[in-house]
């Protein structure tokens, strides 16, 4: 019975032996991951050049956040009701309801733009994110050398650059307009609404 429970004792001091040396290895592992301690001291200037367009093309996904389906909707609405308006109203139409088509017109032709260039924005950033990613593995990896590295960052960076910039430019085709497409529509809704009879 003395030799029983001297077993039970010696097991449960080799697992905790055991549980103490998992629990120091995840802790090491993580410490790697989330650190570059791991990574030797001549590589760190290459990953914080690398962490520098990361973080831009991050900052170009959190902008690509648009609703496109919408903005295509909201295009052919437009359209649609102007035109139908347009040909439907048998007087000159007010000064505030005209001046409301025109502002939606153009609010349309925007969309318009916005549309051809945000999908490729989308697909753009995905690409860019990926290479970074890739340029990164196989840097801390050994398969690319310093100089290969360098040549790559040095025709990476102006795309990230560029990239970030043509998606500021193309949200900003529709984000600012938002108020105003609201405003206008008051109007417009109105007038279509009581020539379609209701509908």
């Amino acid at each position: 019975m003395h030799d029983y429970w001297n077993n039970i004792k010696m097991k449960v001091v080799i697992i905790r032996r055991i549980a103490g040396i998992c629990t120091i290895s995840i802790l090491g592992i993580w410490l790697c991951l989330s650190t570059s301690s791991c990574i030797s001291n001549d590589k760190k200037e290459e990953l914080l050049q690398l962490d520098s367009l990361a973080s831009m093309a991050r900052q170009a996904s959190e902008i690509l956040v648009i609703d496109d389906t919408m903005i295509a909707q909201r295009k052919d609405s437009i359209h649609m009701k102007i035109d139908f308006i347009k040909s439907h109203l048998k007087t000159k139409p007010s000064e505030q309801l005209e001046s409301d088509m025109n502002i939606l017109s153009g609010i349309a032709s925007n969309y318009e733009h916005f549309l051809k260039d945000y999908s490729s924005e989308v697909y753009d950033n995905e690409e860019i994110k990926n290479s970074i990613d890739e340029l990164r593995k196989d840097f801390i990896e050994g398969k690319i050398n310093k100089k290969a590295f360098k040549a790559k960052y040095l025709i990476g960076k102006p795309n990230v650059v560029e990239h970030l910039n043509a998606a500021k430019k193309t949200v900003n085709l529709v984000l600012p307009i938002d108020n105003e497409y609201h405003r206008c529509s008051v109007s417009v809704n109105a007038a279509y609404k009581e020539l379609a009879g209701g509908k």
